[in-house]
């Protein structure tokens, strides 16, 4: 096995690679690298896209596709937050307030953690416009497992979104990037934030 393919299996340390390896030290004490290993990956990234669609079923075109495209809209946002870190201006990232209904882009992630775009509701109590991410509980109108699923709570209509049969599922609590916000719409209710505490404190805190 050669040293490239041991490093592509995160086997090697780059510093003990022969052709990428620790070229020298910046003067902030970082270490600069040649693009050898990053374009190794992303080769092996294309041949792996290349082979997932080889075995996908035609009615798995449409999600994989989705799964693409989120893909190169994390890429987008890695840039962005790049510019947010090199310019330190944190500011721009915005406050959001307790109960603020926010539209997330929550991406592709693994099994059965929340996906795609969808609202949610900010939790957090004192969320200043220097901190990066926000934490959130994400929304669901979805039917049948998810009505009598343990760790949602119904809430009902929560204006403006359209729909009457609103569920939080609190048990997808999660911190998130405020670079995932997409935008903000209105504000729920004392009532739907009192019953969301009270399912937190059940799932997380044991039953009071």
């Amino acid at each position: 096995m050669s040293p490239e393919s041991i490093v592509v299996q995160g086997l090697l340390p780059l510093s003990l690679h022969p052709v990428v390896g620790k070229l020298q030290l910046a003067g902030k004490g970082e270490e600069k690298m040649d693009k050898t290993l990053i374009k190794m990956k992303i080769a092996e990234l294309e041949k792996k896209l290349e082979d997932v669609l080889d075995v996908l079923h035609p009615e798995d075109y449409s999600e994989y596709l989705d799964y693409i495209d989120w893909l190169i809209t994390k890429t987008d946002l890695f840039l962005k937050g790049r510019s947010f870190k090199k310019g330190k201006d944190y500011k721009k990232f915005g406050t959001f307030k307790r109960g603020d209904i926010v539209l997330v882009n929550f991406g592709y992630n693994v099994g059965t953690e929340k996906n795609k775009i969808r609202w949610a509701i900010v939790i957090d109590i004192n969320n200043l416009p220097t901190f990066g991410t926000v934490t959130v509980v994400p929304l669901t109108t979805k039917q049948g497992r998810t009505v009598n699923h343990p760790t949602c709570v119904f809430v009902g209509h929560i204006p403006p979104l359209p729909s009457n049969k609103t569920y939080v599922d609190v048990g997808n609590i999660r911190s998130i990037s405020k670079l995932r916000i997409m935008r903000t719409v209105g504000r729920a209710n004392n009532d739907v934030l009192n019953a969301v505490d009270e399912k937190l404190k059940e799932l997380f805190l044991g039953k009071y």
